[in-house]
C-alpha cells in the first residue's frame, strides 16, 4: 500500500466526519490534527473509519492520536504501522 493511498484514505475519511459535524472541511495534509475542530470522539470515528477502510486495527488504548500533531504525521505513523505488521507476518 502506497503512502499516497494511505493519505487519501485518511483524508478522505477526516472528511467525513468534518461534514457530518457541519465544521469547515478546509484543511490539507500538514494541517495539525488538533486544529480541526473536532472533538475527541469525532477523532475516534475518523480512526475507526480509516481501519475499516485498510482492514487494519490501530487504536492502541495507550497511545494518543493528537500527539501526532499533523494529518501528515498519522499518514506515517500507518505506514510504519503497516510495514512493522506486514514484516511481523
Amino acid at each position: 500500500m502506497t503512502l499516497d493511498f494511505i493519505e487519501y484514505v485518511v483524508l478522505g475519511s477526516i472528511e467525513e466526519i468534518v461534514e457530518k459535524s457541519g465544521k469547515s472541511n478546509s484543511f490539507s495534509v500538514s494541517d495539525n490534527i488538533n486544529e480541526l475542530g473536532i472533538n475527541d470522539i469525532e477523532l475516534i470515528k475518523v480512526i475507526l473509519e480509516i481501519e475499516k477502510k485498510l482492514g487494519i486495527e490501530l487504536f492502541d488504548n495507550n497511545f494518543d492520536f493528537r500527539q501526532l500533531g499533523s494529518i501528515r504525521n498519522l499518514v506515517e505513523y500507518i505506514d510504519q504501522y503497516m510495514k512493522k505488521n506486514i514484516a511481523d507476518s
